[in-house]
């Protein structure tokens, strides 16, 4: 009992002293120590009365307010460390702290160090702000500038103009710890080098923060309202940045000396003022987060350093000002990057080089901005604008595409390489000025907006293929690709065509590259005077695709070869091809309203050689002056125009005939080794004679072909569909010449005859020309000419069939011959094909009788007799020998 009496005592004393000593007041008295008592003045009344204090010092346990007063200067010894809040540091006064000493604020009632203007605390020891909810006034003008280590929550501010408190030296807030100015627009300037490991704030929106010390390591939270850079300050850490802005001033510098995250949930904008510079120093700045927008801006005359990286993640904007000089790699990591210049001439240059990630998009800004790349370009993701107004300028010197890059206006305006896997979505892709856009890869243009979009070289602009294949796919939408004046396409390469797009090549520029149109329709045009575009090297035409001139009278001209398997042709009647090239290989159509075959003037004799299973459908096909047409495989045309000083080489080919009437105009050389002339229409034709020799011929119309004027063939005239009307012509076959005929198929005309003049020795069962008389007999009949006509004989209103042979040998008696008559169905005319005979006139036809027995084969359309002795006139008719018969008119 008595032991827990002395307790309640001892504690009852304690409480008593230490509410006396809240009622202690100190004044420094003189210059000295602190720890020396009679250094200060003592008030136990408020401060009614003051007395030199012999026995103690002020401490946070022996006093209450504490002030220094001028002109002392009161230290605080080495290694001393003085436990103290409600300190005041007047105008004039100093507070000195020696090495290893400590001033160990506190948090008291009231502020708990002041530091008035002219006031200086200083040395070499340190403050320590170590009690939750310490504050410290710093007025300006004062001067702080011994270390200052923040242990516990401690609010700073300025509570006179300019509202800003000053720290001269070093400043720790250790982890744990917060540094905070308070509320109501006041603000904390660093001029010596800043650790952050807690938390630096602000204690609204109005507080601003700055760091005008050499350095500044941040390893904690800064989420102050604003933090400015006001001179050269060297930043390191890996902590957090939260301020609603930072901003560089003029003349300020923050250099990176390790990686920099700006990545709060909070929206931040960074900016660098006039005069600001920002140098990433080799590190990486990482502005952004998933959660929250972010800006950088860029003022007029502010810049930023070439070493380094910033991280762009999330939604962030790039503002780059007319004037600002941004050197910084860019690299899009994450989320839509929008960027601009918010100044005129609204163009945002980036001076160092872009990479955009995949699933990351770098956008132009929507409201007629242009963004200007001067350096190379990674795109793994999407480059677009926001609007059809927006421009992506390419002005640097290679740019790598694996995303899609879909920026409404691309323009390239420096020698740039291009190279990836991507696609290019542009509404417009120009090469402005003269500058060289080299490929490095295959490139694919392709129309994914549902618009037209155009690909244009402008005047002087160069596009190097370099080996590499262009592919223009119009299909979603129709695409242009367009050179104007003194622009060029370079000769290595492929441009491979898909889809709807159209090649308009103004006079004056130059399309080296071979082309091939793989689908859709291609329209090729030029929309300058004289509308004649020109392409230099090979076209190909895939299976089901169209190569044309754009209708309305304009005219391609095709230096190279051909190689078609879909379509080539005019878009109307005033379309025009003119084709320079030496191969072209058809197994398509070309149906070009007019096709010209020609030959570079004072260059004769160049070969045009066509070959394959195509067909030229061509109203007006010509072949001019100096110009050698070598048909080297069997082919189609509808009509064909030798001209003077040119040639036709058909070899031992087929040529097809299509069109209409006359489809063969021969002014010029016709050269028919072994090669055969087919009339192949669907129209009635009429043979070509002139400079034409027919060494083989097909009729193969089922409309019928007319025969203009007597000719010789060499070789087969072979009848598939149609008759050859002979319109009271002659043909003669040559010793080699054959006829072959198709049922229903035959030579027909009531006027006109086949004739052949042979050297006929002991035939057996020879059809002698194919003429369709089959002669079997051991006699030599020598020189023997036959002719075959189609005319037929009346009489009593009998008819014979429309079909009579002349036999002519030199050794006609004694032959014993048997001979085979043979007839088509459509020459019947009225006769009942059983009960043919064959009828024999020794008088050219005046009279006839049945030359003997007569054995009808209706399988094989023939009239065999026996015990023939001599050949005359023979045709095939009724059983009754005639009598007085008449010929039909036009018998010959």
């Amino acid at each position: 009992m008595k032991s827990r009496l002395t307790i309640l005592a001892l504690l009852f004393l304690s409480i008593s002293v230490i509410d006396v000593n809240a009622q202690n007041l100190y004044r420094s008295r003189v210059t000295g120590n602190w720890t020396t008592p009679g250094t200060w003045e003592l008030s136990t009344n408020s401060g009614s009365t003051w007395t030199t204090s012999t026995t103690t010092f002020p401490t946070a346990d022996t006093a209450g307010s504490v002030t220094l007063r001028s002109p002392n200067v009161i230290t605080i010894p080495a290694s001393n460390t003085i436990r103290i809040d409600q300190l005041t540091v007047e105008t004039g006064s100093t507070l000195s702290l020696s090495a290893n000493s400590v001033l160990n604020v506190v948090n008291g009632s009231g502020d708990d160090l002041t530091a008035l203007s002219g006031s200086t605390i200083s040395g070499t020891g340190t403050i320590w702000g170590n009690g939750a909810g310490t504050v410290f006034v710093i007025r300006g003008g004062s001067n702080v500038s011994c270390p200052v280590i923040i242990k516990q929550a401690t609010s700073v501010y300025g509570n006179t103009s300019p509202f800003i408190a000053d720290f001269f030296g070093s400043v720790i807030i250790e982890s744990g710890a917060a540094l905070s100015t308070v509320a109501g627009g006041y603000s904390a300037r660093f001029y010596g080098s800043l650790v952050n490991n807690g938390t630096l704030s602000t204690g609204n929106s109005s507080g601003i923060i700055d760091i005008a010390g050499p350095s500044f390591s941040n390893t904690g939270t800064v989420n102050a309202a604003s933090v400015n850079i006001s001179d050269t300050t060297n930043v390191s850490g890996a902590g957090t940045w939260a301020p609603s802005n930072i901003t560089i001033l003029g003349g300020g510098l923050l250099k990176l000396t390790s990686n920099m995250s700006i990545s709060s949930t909070t929206a931040t904008d960074f900016q660098i003022n006039s005069a600001g510079r920002f140098d990433p120093n080799n590190f990486s700045l990482n502005l952004g987060a998933a959660t929250s927008s972010k800006s950088l801006i860029l003022v007029n005359g502010s810049s930023t350093g070439a070493f380094g990286l910033i991280n762009t993640i999330g939604t962030v904007t790039i503002d780059v000002r007319t004037g600002a000089v941004f050197d910084t790699r860019v690299k899009v990591v994450s989320g839509i990057t929008s960027s601009y210049s918010s100044t005129s001439p609204f163009v945002g240059l980036f001076n160092n080089d872009i990479t955009v990630d995949a699933g990351a998009n770098l956008r132009v800004i929507a409201g007629g901005y242009t963004v200007e790349a001067n350096a190379a370009v990674i795109n793994n993701g999407t480059i677009s604008t926001g609007n059809s107004s927006g421009t992506f300028r390419m002005s640097g010197p290679a740019i790598t595409n694996n995303g899609i890059i879909n920026a409404y206006t691309f323009d390239i305006t420096a020698n740039t390489n291009l190279d990836g896997s991507g696609t290019w979505a542009n509404a417009n892709l120009r090469i402005i000025g003269a500058v060289t856009a080299k490929l490095l890869s295959d490139m694919k243009v392709i129309s994914s907006t549902g618009t037209p979009q155009d690909f244009l070289l402008r005047t002087g602009a160069k596009l190097d293929l370099n080996g590499r294949k262009l592919v223009i796919d119009g299909t979603s939408a129709a695409i242009s690709f367009a050179q104007e004046s003194t622009s060029e396409t370079f000769e290595t390469g492929m441009v491979e065509l898909k889809g709807s797009t159209n090649l308009n090549i103004q006079t004056g520029g130059i399309f080296r590259p071979s082309v091939r149109v793989k689908s859709g329709i291609v329209q090729g045009s030029n929309s300058s005077s004289p509308f004649s575009f020109t392409i230099e090297n090979s076209l190909y035409v895939d299976s089901g695709a169209t190569f044309r001139t754009l209708a309305g009278g304009y005219t391609a001209i095709l230096r190279d070869s051909i190689v078609n398997l879909g379509t080539v042709t005019t878009g109307n009647n005033s379309g025009i091809i003119r084709y320079f090239g030496n191969v072209i290989i058809n197994n398509g159509l070309i149906s070009a309203y007019t096709f010209q075959f020609e030959s570079v003037q004072a260059s004769l004799g160049q070969v045009r050689n066509v070959s394959g299973t195509g067909r030229f459908t061509s109203p007006e096909c010509q072949v001019f002056d100096g110009t050698y047409l070598l048909v080297s495989s069997s082919h189609s045309f509808s009509f064909l125009n030798v001209n003077t000083g040119a040639a036709l080489d058909i070899g031992s080919n087929t040529l097809k005939m299509t069109g209409a009437g006359l489809p063969i105009i021969m002014n010029g050389g016709f050269i028919n080794t072994a090669g055969t002339i087919e009339y192949n229409g669907t129209a009635a034709q009429n043979m070509v004679h002139t400079g034409i020799d027919y060494v083989n011929l097909n009729i193969n119309n089922p409309a019928g072909v007319t025969v203009g004027q007597n000719f010789t063939i060499y070789g087969l005239l072979n009848v598939l569909n149609g008759d050859l009307k002979l319109n009271g012509k002659v043909i003669y076959f040559a010793s080699d010449a054959s006829l072959v005929e198709t049922p229903g198929n035959t030579i027909s005309g009531t006027t006109g005859y086949i004739t052949t003049t042979r050297n006929i020795v002991a035939p057996n069962s020879q059809n002698i020309a194919g003429f369709g008389a089959t002669i079997t007999t051991g006699e030599t009949l020598g020189l023997t000419e036959i002719r075959r006509g189609h005319s037929f004989y009346l009489v009593s209103g009998d008819t014979s069939i429309r079909r009579y042979y002349v036999i002519r040998p030199d050794n006609n008696n004694g032959l014993n011959a048997t001979c085979s008559f043979k007839y088509d169905n459509t020459e019947l005319n009225g006769n009942v094909e059983s009960q043919l005979k064959m009828l024999k006139s020794t008088n050219v036809g005046t009279s006839f009788f049945v030359g003997g027995l007569s054995i009808v084969d209706t399988i094989n359309n023939t009239v065999t007799v026996n015990s023939i002795n001599d050949f005359a006139r023979h045709t095939l008719g009724p059983g009754a020998a005639f009598a007085g018969i008449t010929v039909a008119p036009g018998f010959i």
